[in-house]
């Protein structure tokens, strides 16, 4: 499904992003719409993120261990748009082996309820930039120079 999406042309662009906040994963997903239409409610609009785990389970490699989703409400074609989704807690899992995508689908006015997943991305993980900090300190503006104790 996601390979598929991604070879023909987006109606949508997506790029997520997650964090690891104890054994919680947040996520923040970002969707610029170029559907043609706006994104609602009424179209049954939903970006959803897909947690699966890197394990051999019968016929595949791959074992969803949760899905979470959020309703788009009147995101304009144009128009970007940012959705926070948070996971459960997970316990007992190897991080090293969680693998996370985000998607966006809706019901087009032309279908008899099919859904069309708009584009799917796979989520990043958050990088903060610098990654480095120098601090440069000049003795002679340390505080106690400049007010020395009485």
């Amino acid at each position: 499904m996601v390979d598929a999406s991604l070879a023909r042309a987006r109606k949508a662009e997506v790029q997520a992003i997650w964090v690891r906040q104890g054994n919680k994963v947040k996520f923040t997903v970002q969707v610029k719409n170029q559907s043609g239409t706006t994104l609602s409610v009424s179209n049954d609009a939903t970006v959803h993120v897909i947690v699966y785990i890197q394990h051999h389970y019968y016929l595949t490699d791959r074992l969803v261990i949760d899905a979470l989703e959020t309703q788009i409400n009147g995101l304009a074609n144009g128009a970007t748009g940012a959705y926070n989704l948070e996971t459960v807690d997970y316990e007992g899992v190897d991080w090293t082996k969680l693998h996370f995508i985000a998607l966006v689908d809706y019901i087009p006015n032309s279908s008899t309820g099919k859904y069309d997943m708009l584009q799917a991305a796979v989520a990043q993980p958050a990088t903060v930039q610098p990654d480095a900090l120098q601090f440069l300190v000049d003795n002679d503006d340390h505080p106690s120079r400049l007010n020395p104790p009485r």
